[in-house]
């Protein structure tokens, strides 16, 4: 049994109390139960999302919540107070990636239509509340028109949540995009065809997902139509649609006005735009074409910068993902009947072709894609009857395995992942069905088995970027913490914020494996060293030093003591007035 106290010791009382009630899943706690078919209830397994990115001034915000406030410590309080070696530098204490040993697995599904067409775009509030669908409401080549919708589906109780009828020129939403905000989707249309003799125009429809209204539509030129890709900036201020007719072409639209600022016609031979995705940063669009090129397009100045013209056999680029930091984009083909479908991966510092996964007979016709928000795995959906969903590895790029869905289930034609993480949402025919993903479990060091009384602590900084242990495999708990790897986990804790200034100690030189992290803290008014000017980053530190660095880390410099809340956790800190920092 763990000491009640924690490592605090004499210095401190932390007490704790553990919520009752609530099931777990391996290590963490079941969501409720959620209903998808008449009869059927689901459980699943909340994910561990990240929260590393928050600066610490944000941290600081959301303590003016006194029960955030305490959660926020509790977790820097067991961030700084697991032990590490003094030789971890900051990029220097790693271990491998664990193994996945989790299978797809169809949770649910929920019924759209009774027949007919299915969807064919979906977007996601960010807060996972609820899913937007484009439908379609004409197929033979222009003729039978009938009006479109867009439907809502409350995921929280996994039914249909409201129908959008909208006019008869907007009858198949085929390309779809959100805001950051999840104020606005814009869908975009298509004609069901594509005829060089007719030239289409397209249309943005903006729907209001708070009201659930259609507050605009954008009519663009003519030749602007088939709306086959859409992508939004990081900030929310562009979407950018790719004109599906000869030439190809991309459409700027700014979002604060919803006015069309700008089209780039692409190369005679760059035709058919399937598949579009943009870097994290804003800066580059990846646009992937039916005539296998990858398409660059310098977002900054709107220009097309440069094109990879892939394998004979990687045409109709249909899907695409790119990684979170922006490094990788992974684009999948459509494939034949005889030519089985591939998946291509692109290094996007390099522009360069990797590699391809060559993929089975049974998943060609690939027609959806999405990552999940680590970049651990993409997931692909096909157009097959009934449809079926595979996993791509890309650390290692490798397949890692697939799932068939259930009959009357096919086409995947749009796919979005879950908030939480560990499931994805495709919109297969007439259902939307949702499966559970793959997962990479916490590392496991050599010498932190699972039932380690600090597993899930030890795991958590992991899975934060908070640690990631020593080359030989281990993370050696029973280690002191120096003070230099107090300020590593500090750092990374607050998301690597920009350091401005060097440390200014006598013994952090700028070229020290540790100096930014430890001029952060500097910076922060965490830390001011000792009196003889040194920090001394490799002397252990003390009980008394950790409690002022989390301190100054969650309150500022040294604000008034916040109230405590008696029910949820207790601290007193005594000082001891020898061989502290002021």
């Amino acid at each position: 049994m763990r000491d009640p106290e924690g490592s605090f010791g004499r210095t401190g009382v932390l007490r704790r109390q553990r919520h009752s009630g609530i099931g777990t899943c391996g290590a963490r706690p079941l969501l409720r139960p959620r209903a998808w078919e008449v009869g059927t209830m689901e459980t699943l397994c909340t994910a561990r999302t990240s929260n590393r990115a928050r600066s610490r001034s944000a941290w600081r915000r959301h303590t003016d919540h006194p029960r955030l406030g305490v959660l926020l410590l509790v977790g820097a309080l067991l961030v700084a107070l697991l032990p590490v070696s003094a030789s971890a530098g900051p990029g220097d204490d790693g271990a491998g990636t664990a193994a996945s040993t989790s299978e797809l697995t169809r949770l649910g599904a929920l019924t759209l239509l009774d027949s007919g067409y299915g969807p064919s775009s979906m977007v996601l509030a960010p807060d996972g509340q609820a899913a937007y669908f484009g439908m379609v409401g004409e197929w033979y080549y222009g003729e039978d028109r009938v009006p479109g919708k867009v439907l809502r589906v409350d995921l929280t109780e996994r039914a249909i949540d409201g129908t959008l009828e909208l006019p008869v020129e907007e009858s198949w939403l085929k390309s779809a995009v959100v805001d950051p905000e999840g104020r606005f989707a814009y869908f975009g249309t298509y004609d069901g065809y594509w005829d060089p003799w007719e030239v289409p125009t397209g249309r943005v429809v903006k729907v209001d997902l708070a009201t659930f209204e259609r507050v605009g539509a954008l009519d663009l030129e003519d030749g602007e139509g088939n709306l086959l890709a859409a992508m939004v900036s990081p900030d929310g201020r562009f979407a950018y649609f790719s004109a599906g007719t000869w030439p190809d072409a991309l459409i700027k639209i700014d979002l604060e006005t919803f006015e069309r600022v700008g089209k780039l016609t692409l190369a005679d031979d760059e035709s058919r735009v399937r598949s579009a995705v943009i870097a994290p940063d804003g800066r580059f669009a990846y646009l992937g074409t039916e005539s296998r090129q990858v398409v660059r397009i310098d977002l900054e100045t709107f220009q097309r910068k440069d094109a990879i013209t892939l394998l004979g056999a990687e045409r109709e680029l249909t899907t695409a993902v790119i990684d979170p930091a922006g490094r990788y984009a992974y684009f999948g083909s459509f494939g034949t009947y005889s030519t089985p479908s591939r998946v291509v991966k692109l290094d996007l510092e390099t522009f360069e072709r990797l590699g391809a996964i060559v993929l089975d007979a049974n998943e060609s016709y690939l027609t959806a894609a999405v990552m999940d928000s680590r970049g651990d795995y993409a997931y692909f959906g096909t157009n097959h009857a009934p449809g079926r969903v595979l996993a791509i590895d890309l650390a290692s790029f490798e397949r890692a395995g697939g799932i068939t869905l259930d009959a009357g289930e096919g086409g995947v034609w749009a796919a979005m992942m879950a908030p939480e993480g560990e499931s994805a949402y495709f919109a297969a025919g007439l259902a939307l069905v949702e499966v559970g993903v793959l997962t990479s479990p916490p590392l496991v060091f050599d010498d932190v088995p699972s039932d380690h009384p600090f597993h899930d602590e030890i795991a958590w900084m992991v899975q934060e970027g908070i640690t990631t242990g020593f080359p030989d495999g281990t993370f050696r708990p029973v280690n002191s913490v120096t003070r230099q790897a107090a300020a590593a986990f500090l750092y990374r804790l607050a998301g690597e914020p920009p350091v401005t200034a060097a440390a200014g100690f006598t013994d952090v030189p700028t070229d020290h494996p540790f100096h930014d992290e430890i001029a952060w803290m500097v910076q922060e008014g965490i830390t001011t060293g000792f009196p003889d000017g040194t920090f001394r980053p490799v002397n252990d530190v003390t009980r008394q030093a950790m409690a002022a660095f989390l301190y100054r880390f969650v309150f500022g410099e040294d604000p008034a003591a916040p109230e405590p809340e008696n029910d949820t956790i207790e601290i007193t800190v005594v000082k001891e007035w020898y061989d502290i920092e002021a």
